[in-house]
């Protein structure tokens, strides 16, 4: 990261990687992830958007801005939060098509995750939306299992309520509106089969 808060992006044609002549371009946003299929393209977020970096053209592109999306639009604009995110450790699924983000609030709520919702990429609609009661917002991160099936959401050591642990709810709006904390149950018993297996393929079946 330079100065300004950018993200130098080098190439590795030659060494020292991080030398003027290899520098591509500055990344400018946050939470930023390569895309599995275009060795080009980064993803990144930016307040209420999903957008897609091309570290090459330096053309940035919206995926999506929540803002203006049907099913959160008025939580956004009812004033008390200011931004989307995963906490950087949260994850997409594999092909990018579902994703699960913290809607945190401002400093009117001292920064407390509101609400944890998902989202389709490929159907262009929110799954899932969760209110985070104030009990329960003592939030890690949030994202996405590896094939899309679940929501993982990391608590911190205080968390209470039906967010302690690690929990693992299914991506439909339904177990969203009666959570279960299943998460390191779910979570270990993959880790076994997939200690057990000569390869992580269980693990991916299940997930």
């Amino acid at each position: 990261m330079n100065p300004q808060s950018l993200w130098n992006l080098y190439s590795i044609s030659s060494r020292p990687f991080n030398s003027p002549q290899n520098l591509l371009n500055y990344c400018p946003l946050s939470e930023h992830r390569w895309d599995r299929q275009n060795i080009q393209l980064i993803w990144e977020i930016d307040e209420y958007k999903i957008l897609t970096f091309d570290v090459v053209t330096g053309v940035l592109d919206t995926v999506i801005d929540f803002e203006i999306d049907p099913a959160l639009s008025t939580l956004i604009n009812a004033g008390d939060v200011y931004r989307i995110t995963m906490n950087n450790e949260g994850e997409t699924s594999r092909d990018k098509r579902y994703w699960a983000f913290i809607l945190q609030g401002n400093s009117s709520v001292d920064y407390r995750p509101g609400y944890i919702f998902t989202w389709d990429r490929t159907l262009d609609s929110v799954l899932g939306v969760y209110e985070v009661s104030a009990l329960e917002s003592d939030i890690d991160w949030a994202g996405m299992s590896w094939l899309g099936n679940y929501v993982l959401i990391g608590d911190m050591s205080d968390n209470t309520g039906n967010l302690v642990g690690l929990t693992s709810p299914t991506k439909n709006s339904a177990i969203f509106t009666d959570l279960i904390t299943q998460g390191l149950t779910l979570i270990w018993g993959l880790m076994l089969k997939a200690m057990k297996s000569s390869s992580c393929r269980t693990t991916e079946r299940i997930s």
